[in-house]
């Protein structure tokens, strides 16, 4: 069953909150940060970026375990591993990857950049988590280079978010990380086929 961006974000927001409390940076990624920067559309989970430490998970456990179905243990060997572990709303049944910071330089750059925006328009004053618009380009770059360059529903999320935020992107920086990661190529050819969409 599919979800809208809005009902994952409300199955997101108690995990989101529980982090704020213990200190924890995370940010929203995936399509629901597509979404937030205008590729929206259905989507099955939530994605979530944050740098658990081992010694945080059982308190994290406990703070969320009203909330979600979780495992203490599968909480605290990811954060241990620098991996991910998953959650499932109890009353919502919308499953939450977290995909634990593994402080490659790269990722400590999106964390410092984290910006809040809405994901729902009827709440402008909701403000959630999210990586910025160049970092969402630039994880959906990876995530298509390393899913073998076949996902249309990656490629089509990021060139319509590159034709929404046009404008609004940074070009430097997005050269400066593509070519850090080795996406360069990928970069030229999405943002051709952005322009090539809006007729420029």
């Amino acid at each position: 069953m599919k979800h809208t961006p809005s009902e994952a974000a409300a199955a997101a927001r108690p995990l989101l909150t529980a982090m704020a409390r213990l200190d924890i940076p995370c940010y929203i990624g995936g399509s629901l940060a597509s979404s937030a920067h205008g590729a929206s559309r259905s989507t099955i989970d939530a994605d979530l970026v944050a740098d658990v430490r081992s010694d945080q998970a059982e308190a994290l456990f406990h703070a969320i375990e009203p909330e979600y179905f979780a495992d203490v243990e599968s909480i605290r060997r990811a954060a241990l591993q620098r991996d991910s572990f998953n959650l499932l709303h109890r009353k919502l049944m919308i499953k939450i990857d977290v995909f634990v910071l593994k402080h490659y330089k790269y990722e400590r750059q999106v964390i410092d950049r984290i910006i809040r925006l809405p994901l729902d328009p009827a709440r402008p004053d909701d403000l959630l988590p999210f990586c910025s618009v160049e970092d969402i380009i630039l994880n959906k770059l990876m995530w298509y280079d390393t899913g073998g360059r076949v996902s249309e529903r990656q490629w089509s999320d990021l060139v319509t978010v590159m034709r929404v935020q046009r404008g609004a992107m940074d070009h430097a920086y997005l050269e400066q990380w593509a070519d850090y990661l080795d996406v360069a190529e990928l970069l030229r050819q999405a943002l051709d086929r952005a322009r090539e969409q809006d007729g420029l």
